[in-house]
């Protein structure tokens, strides 16, 4: 398997892991201070009217600093 076929399928499980349990995924990515140099992609759980709750269920990935 493939090192992205293993991020799409980590990403898939815990997609479909979050709906099992009545919540709807949602995905941020941004570049956290404790994580200097980095993107971080990480799933929240929204579900009724609740504020979405972050999860520990991250990604993270070298920015590239010579774009933008």
């Amino acid at each position: 398997m493939s090192d992205i076929s293993k991020v799409v399928e980590f990403i898939r499980q815990n997609q479909q892991d979050a709906v099992q349990r009545g919540w709807l995924p949602m995905w941020r990515i941004y570049e956290p201070v404790d994580f200097p140099g980095c993107y971080v992609a990480r799933m929240f759980e929204v579900g009724g009217s609740e504020v979405p709750q972050p999860t520990e269920v991250m990604l993270r990935a070298v920015g590239d600093r010579r774009m933008g």
